[in-house]
This record gives C-alpha cells, structure tokens and sequence, in this order.
C-alpha cells in the first residue's frame, strides 16, 4: 500500500518552494561564486593536494607551479608544524606542472599506476629532501605550511583539529576520512587560492588511486547507433553485441548473473575472443549464489574474471565507491552502454516482464578506445582493490555449464531501433565529470522540456562538507527550468524500498508545480504495469536529446560511485525512448483485438487447425488460450491448435487474448459438421510447430504469471542504488 510522503521532508518541500532560498551549510559551490573572478595572481607555488590519512603510510603531497616560468625549490621548505621538509637545488618546477612528493613509493606507484616525482621514504632524508623535526600529517587535523627560502609564507592549508597556521583565514577545512585525498578546487583550469576551507571542498570525492577521466565526445555517423530497452529487447541486443565480437570483450558491472549472458561470453571465450570482466565484490546485500555460479563458470571458461573488493578494516582503500556502471566494449569499437545490470531482471528472457531500463550500442573507435581505457584503469592489477576472482574464498572451481538458454517467445512492445542520421555522444564518466556539480544540472537547466525516469531520488542530500542537507541540485534544476517556463513530466520507482525516497521526490515536484501553476506532473509508476521495477535513469531533453546512464539520483552516484552515462543528441533516438517513456506514463487501457479466424466447414473425422494469429494489440499480447468445449476454461494455449471433431453439429469455439496490462478481448468461431447428433466428443491436441514470437509456451504460463504477481527476484539496495 502506498503512503504520503513523510513529515520530515516538509521543511525541505518549504525550502523548494522559496526561489534561491538553501538550506545553511559550508557549500563548496559558494566558492564558485565568492571567487568567479580569480586570475593567477599570487605565489607561483601552491599546495594543490595531500594524503593525510594513509593506510599504510603512504601520505603524500603535490605543490603545482601555477606561474608562467620554472621554479627551483632550493632552501624551500615545507613544515607541518612539528617537522619541516627542506628542498635542495635539485628539485624544480617546470611552468604550469606539478611535483608529487610521496613517503611510500611502491604504494602511490600501485595506486596511481605511475610513479611520483619525488620519494621521501619514511618522510627521512634523502639527495632531494632534508628532513628535520618529525614530519608526519595527523588524522585528527593538522597544518601545511610553505615556505620561500627568504621565510615568507607562499601558502598554507590546515585542516580537522588544527591551529590557524600563518596566511589561512577562518576555520580549518573539515578533517578527512582515512583513504581520502583533499585536493584543490580549480575553477576554469585555474586553482582557487582564497586561504579559506571552501579552496579545499570539492563536489566530488577524491580517494587514494582517485581517476580523472574527461568526458568524451564523437560524431557517430548514420547507422552507428542502436537504441533497445528493457525487458521489451535487451537481451536480444546484448547478445548480439557479444556475438559480434572478434579479438576483445570488455564487461563492467555492478552485477552479473544471467545465464544467457554468461553462457554467450564463455562460448565466444572458448572461440578465442579475449574477455575481461570487472565487477563489484560488495554489491548491497552481498553476491548472490546466481552470481557466484556465474563468475566462476566464466572464470573456468578461460575468461579473465576480476572484482573491486575490500575496505579500511582491511588496509584497503577504493578508489571508487561502488562499481556502478554497466558496459561492454566490443573490439575497441563498439561501446554498449545500459541502465541495467547484466541480472536476468535486467536482459530478461522474458521481454515482458522484468526491469524497466534503455540502453544503446554504438559503433565508435574513439569512444571504444577511451572507455576501454577506464575499464584498464579500474581493473589494473597493482592496485590493492582489484583481485581476481579465482583468489576468492567463492570461486568455485567445479561451476559447470549452465543450459542452453530456453527460446522465448514472447515479444515486448518494442524492437531495437538502428539510427539513420548522424548524431553526437558524449560519455561522462563519474565521480570524473562531477567535480563541482553534478554533470546533468546545466543540461537540466538549459532544457525547455523534460522527461525522466528514475529508480531512485533524494530529495536532500548529505554532501560531503554539509552539516545540514542541502536540496538535491537535480531537482533544483528541474524547478528552476519550469519556473523559466519549461515543461516537464517525471516518473520513479514504486517498489516497496523506494517508496519513502521516490513518494517525497514526487510530492515535493507536484506541489511546487502546483503551487506556483508550473508545467510539471510527476508520478510514481503504475502498479498494474508489467514492469517489475523502473530502473531506469534515463532522460529525454528538448526532444533532441537522450541520456542514458547508469546514475541514480543520490549523492553518492555523483561524488562517489563510478558511473557511465551516454547522451545523444538526436532526434530519432530521442523519440524512441519518449515512445518507451510514454508506455509507463500513460497506463495501457485498450483491450486487444481477439480474431479466432473465420467459421470452418468439416467432416466428421476431420482435424481442423484454428489460427487466432491476426489478434492484434497496441502494446503487445502476453497470453492466447482457447476454450472449445464452452466450459469457460483453458483448454489449448498459443495462437494456433488442433482440434478433431468426433460428432456432427455446430461446435462453438472461443479464443481469449490477453495483453501486457490485463486487458484480455475474446471471440467466437464456429466449426460445421454435417450430419446430426446429440452428443459431442472432442479431441484437443496442441501443434508441434514452434508458435510465433510472442506466444508463451504453455510449460513456462504458469512460472510466468507467479513471477509477474509475486516479482520474486534478488533487489539491488544500498547507498550506491542499484
């Protein structure tokens, strides 16, 4: 049962309501304000970033040479108040680079994959550092201190439980988290340098081994991209994406364990196709025993099965939050990117009845290149958050072959649709393209209309500098473009774990929209839909414009998690998913069209086949069942069946037609047998051939409407989303 969104989101709804008004909180994003004006003027040297709080003394620090010629840091010093680093005439500057000092060279080499400019192991003297005093960054708070060799002070940062060092001003930034990195605001490529805590506050959260992939961008030509959806076609078109695969298969996943799907990736492995697989080994709620099966199976298939796994109890720090996308690169390529885990709820063989998620498969060698790039990133073996999965207490060397996946036979509304025009994507990367915002607010705010859907929304977050929440800035966006006169129609999840979340996010919207008489409806999906959870983040802009992604609307999909979301511009892919988008908006209240074909005339002895196979739906039928003896009950199943009649007369038969939403239409044939008789004796028999594609088996009619009422299936749930 549905509930009203609860009281305590009131004083946030009161905050939405008032234009500009935020909730009080040390934002990072009034940096962006306070100094919008920045040159380089100042020191040419700056402390652009530190490890403070390393697992395994590891701390580190950068100083960037911000000035337009080189600097040699001879008789520089750098002081924490209770040691001092002094540099000697071999360490310089070049204009517009930076030097990384770290104490712990094998760990930031496995981190970042590169080797730092200069070690200062242990924090001891060396040929390029002298080190006095005692030299180490404290959790709990501390100071950084740069020095010319006159004395002066060139810059300075302090954070946590600290003093106020000489040239900062106000409070110390917040103390870090063990395994994060505080690194400094830029603002057009331009450091921010105003000695306050907010040159430090970053939307995005930086980690030990962090990335900074830029977002990407290519012109796809005509014919180059193929949009799907899910459950309607997902499968189909992921397979045929793994199929088309001739020397590399890259996977990238949150989850993995559909069988269709592990069974195609192990017999295109055992072709000779490389294929690397990387996903999440603290998925929420653990990793089922499917997904075990599964990884393991793929594992002994000769597939190289990696997974980004541990934490700080362990001495572990990942570089990302949780593992989030959901991709494929094919042959360097061919990218296929989705909202949807690679689950059997997310590319179901059932193309009725699972998940609600877009997807597309676009032919790019540029984009290929660059996101195989971020799955090498990811799954680079130095570093101590990757392990592979046979060295798991789960791997399971004796997982066997899974069968054959079974045909289906249904068909969902709809087909994948192969682009005919030229169009441009771009790819952002998270938590890379959110460094002060979340990449989608400008498109959100430049957009006249706009259409979402969504499987989770926070109508407050908790950022990472925020004492207080602060308003979701997605649907700031979204109020602020209808309150400059755009439209916009939303729809979220209404699974039982969202429905806290989601209801506030839809009542907050509607009563703005309501209030202030904006063009904006929001809703939560409809209960009698054949979609088993709106999964979802996808968005339609200026009906010109698709984003699919695998971002959920909470903080964490931003700042934290690792993320992928494709946009499109174009036209005719925008309009594919605003058809998919309009099947959930508007619910589905036509009935079918029932034909059972025209009478027939026979003689006794006779077996008739009945065809009802031009019964027509505007969406798409899911079951076709006869009744031939006039009890009211099933006797055949499938759109085609055979039926001897052993006694003359008029014998009334009807086919029942049933689609996606419930509505079912029936009608009537009649089959004409000279002679006379009182009794009637039938035979049913069903045919041999394989009926069209969307007609279901009569075995799989009953498993399928359990599932469709009871929507049995392993949740994604946590702070990451699903």
């Amino acid at each position: 049962m549905r509930r009203d969104f609860p009281v305590v989101v009131s004083l946030a709804l009161l905050l939405l309501l008032v234009p500009g008004m935020i909730l009080p909180h040390p934002s990072p994003l009034s940096a962006v304000s306070i100094h919008s004006s920045l040159s380089v003027d100042g020191p040419p040297v700056i402390i652009s970033e530190f490890y403070p709080c390393g697992v395994n003394y590891d701390e580190y620090i950068v100083l960037w040479n911000r000035g337009s010629e080189d600097v040699i840091l001879s008789c520089w010093t750098l002081s924490d108040g209770e040691g001092v680093l002094l540099f000697t005439t071999l360490v310089h500057i070049l204009a517009g680079d930076e030097v990384h000092i770290s104490s712990n060279y094998d760990s930031y080499f496995d981190a970042f994959g590169v080797p730092p400019e200069i070690t200062v192991q242990g924090w001891n003297t060396n040929d390029l550092v002298t080190v006095s005093g005692s030299f180490r960054l404290a959790d709990i708070g501390d100071s950084l201190v740069l020095r010319s060799p006159e004395g002066g002070v060139v810059d300075s940062v302090c954070y946590g439980d600290s003093g106020i060092p000489e040239g900062w001003f106000g409070s110390p930034m917040p103390a870090l988290r063990q395994g994060e990195i505080a690194k400094r605001v830029l603002m057009g490529g331009i450091p921010v340098d105003s000695d306050v805590s907010t040159d430090w506050m970053s939307f995005r959260e930086y980690r030990y081994g962090y990335t900074e992939h830029n977002s990407i961008s290519d012109m796809i030509p005509a014919g180059g991209i193929t949009a799907f959806a899910s459950p309607d076609c997902s499968l189909e078109v992921v397979l045929e994406a793994v199929q088309s695969a001739k020397t590399t298969i890259r996977v990238c996943a949150y989850e993995l364990y559909s069988a269709p799907f592990c069974e195609a990736l192990a017999c295109i492995s055992k072709s000779g196709v490389d294929v690397r697989v990387l996903v999440d080994l603290n998925p929420a709620g653990g990793i089922c025993d499917e997904e075990i099966d599964c990884l393991s199976f793929l594992s002994t298939s000769g597939c190289s099965v990696l997974g980004i796994y541990g934490n700080l109890d362990d001495d572990i720090v990942r570089h990302i939050g949780p593992l989030h996308p959901k991709y494929m690169v094919i042959d360097e390529v061919s990218i296929l990117v989705m909202s949807e885990n690679f689950v059997p709820d997310g590319i179901p063989e059932d193309p009725v009845h699972g998940n609600r998620g877009w997807g597309v498969w676009i032919e790019s060698e540029l984009l290929a290149g660059c996101l195989a790039h971020v799955f090498d990133d990811d799954a680079r073996r130095s570093r101590d958050d990757v392990i592979a999965w046979t060295t798991t207490g789960w791997f399971d060397s004796d997982a066997g072959a899974f069968e054959p996946p079974r045909p289906v036979y249904l068909s969902g509304a709809l087909r994948p649709y192969r682009s005919t025009q030229a169009c441009t994507v771009r790819l952002h990367v998270s938590p890379d393209a959110s460094i002060q915002s979340p990449f989608l607010v400008p498109l959100l705010e430049s957009s006249r209309r706009i259409m979402f859907e969504q499987f989770q929304s926070d109508i407050c977050w908790n950022t990472r500098w925020s004492s207080e929440a602060t308003t979701n800035p997605l649907l700031t966006a979204i109020i602020d473009a209808l309150r400059n006169g755009g439209q916009s129609r939303g729809i979220l999840d209404s699974s039982w774990f969202n429905l806290d979340r989601n209801n506030a996010t839809v009542a907050g919207l509607s009563c703005i929209a309501v209030s202030e008489d904006l063009d904006g409806s929001f809703l939560l999906m409809d209960e009698r839909s054949p979609i088993t959870i709106l999964h979802n983040k996808g968005l339609i802009l200026d009906d010109r414009t698709a984003v699919i992604s695998s971002n959920n609307w909470v903080y964490s999909s931003f700042a934290r998690n690792r993320e992928l979301a494709a946009i499109v511009d174009s036209e005719e892919m925008a309009s594919y998913f605003a058809d998919a988008f309009d099947m959930d908006w508007f619910p589905d209240e036509i009935p079918p069209i029932a034909i059972a074909g025209a009478d027939i005339d026979a003689r006794e002895g006779d077996v008739v086949t009945l065809d009802a196979s031009e019964s027509s739906d505007d969406r798409a039928i899911v079951l076709i069942w006869w009744d031939l003896n006039g009890d009211g009950s099933a006797d055949s199943y499938g759109p085609r069946t055979d039926f001897a009649v052993t006694a003359p007369g008029e014998h009334l038969v009807t086919v029942h037609v049933e689609d996606t939403w419930g509505n079912d239409a029936s009608d009537t044939m009649i089959v004409r047998v000279p002679g006379s008789g009182d009794d009637l004796a039938v035979t049913i028999t069903t045919p041999c051939a394989r009926p069209p594609t969307w007609v279901l088996p009569l075995a799989l009619i009953p498993l399928v409407l359990v599932l469709r009422r009871l929507s049995i299936r392993k949740l994604n749930l946590g702070k990451g989303g699903s």
